[in-house]
């Protein structure tokens, strides 16, 4: 998808009230859907269209799929950490009487929040090795989830040169760190090494794979807390002296609404693997397809998509398996937020910036 314009979600917003196609070609062989009501059937029908799903994450560092049965063992696993995680307190000191800004504050404050789903200190007997990969993994988050995929402050040949670098690096250390089998993993290393356990993984592949789970943790949850409290802190404000013994459901609502309006993830992609035929038109097999998620992206139809599609944890095999973790966590940590006192200023653009993830505009907060 980097061969998209960054600010493409802005054409989108802009092609809003015009008239056109439900259809349009934004490049060779990529085709926005426009039209909701074809979007959905799209998305309900892929198989009968011989439509490839695309797994953002269960991905190579070649960008090759892995196989249904890792896929399935990979996405078991994460809601298995995420149903069991019970974080240590450490991470209420990420925010504490802090100045920031959206686009980072928010993956920042996640990021400790799951730090031991990411690597669980107190069970490896490797130390040095486990200091290095935190200190690896504070390193891409700054570099490759903050700086690129949310403010893409890097060309595609650098992007990917940091991608490498980190993801051979974390691979190394992660075949260090593999003490085999267990019942149940204790962490994310133990899920991927688990999971690929039977396949010709090198260090490379492995270190991607891990670092792509972690992106999807913290840079999709983080960004979405970030709008969360732009949009309804004075709302949680009101809720959070009744938290968690009741309000769950009331909170639950503000999260949906704000992915409904700000999706984090933008767009879903889906790639023909035949010749296929969409609104009367046929198109060629490798065409990409972009269904934006966001009902603010869409012409004709009824305008929006059915809220029980939740299009920002994506749909089908793709779909995004800690929903259910994140969501909580997301409440737990913005309540924690607002009791500890957030205030945010005005933002400095109007609207939100597109790059992997559909960012807030930039605009300073005080934490705590």
């Amino acid at each position: 998808m980097r061969r998209f314009h960054p600010n493409l979600y802005r054409v989108i917003q802009e092609w809003e009230h015009a008239k056109g196609e439900p259809l349009r070609e934004i490049s060779p062989n990529v085709i926005l859907i426009r039209s909701a009501d074809l979007a959905v059937k799209f998305l309900r029908n892929q198989n009968e269209l011989t439509i490839e799903e695309q797994s953002g994450f269960y991905r190579s560092a070649n960008f090759n799929p892995y196989p249904k049965g890792v896929r399935e063992e990979l996405s078991g696993g994460i809601r298995s950490l995420l149903r069991k995680y019970d974080p240590a307190d450490l991470w209420l000191e990420s925010f504490s009487a802090m100045r920031a800004e959206t686009r980072g504050w928010g993956i920042e404050v996640v990021g400790s929040y799951f730090s031991e789903i990411m690597v669980r200190a107190g069970v490896r007997e490797e130390k040095s090795s486990v200091g290095a990969l935190r200190a690896l993994l504070r390193g891409y988050i700054r570099v490759v989830v903050i700086e690129d995929a949310v403010n893409r402050r890097y060309p595609l040949r650098t992007a990917e040169l940091n991608m490498n670098y980190y993801a051979t690096r974390v691979g190394r250390i992660l075949r260090l760190l593999d003490d085999g089998w267990t019942e149940s993993p204790r962490d994310i290393i133990d899920l991927v090494c688990q999971a690929t356990g039977g396949l010709c993984v090198s260090e490379e592949d492995l270190g991607e794979l891990y670092l792509r789970l972690i992106l999807s943790l913290v840079g999709f949850t983080g960004i979405t807390l970030e709008w969360l409290l732009i949009c309804h802190h004075e709302a949680l404000g009101k809720l959070v002296d009744g938290y968690p013994s009741g309000g769950k459901g009331d909170v639950m609502r503000l999260i949906a609404e704000t992915l409904r309006e700000h999706p984090t993830a933008w767009r879903l992609v889906r790639t023909s693997i035949s010749t296929t035929t969409i609104a009367n038109k046929v198109f060629p097999a490798g065409t990409d397809f972009v269904v934006p998620t966001s009902p603010k992206a869409f012409e004709y139809g009824s305008g929006r998509l059915p809220m029980n599609w939740g299009l920002a944890f994506g749909v089908g095999e793709s779909a995004c398996p800690g929903r259910s973790g994140a969501l909580d966590a997301l409440a737990e940590i913005a309540f924690e937020v607002v009791r500890r006192g957030y205030q945010q200023e005005s933002a400095r653009l109007s609207r939100p910036y597109a790059a992997s993830l559909l960012a807030p505009p930039r605009m300073a907060v005080r934490l705590g």
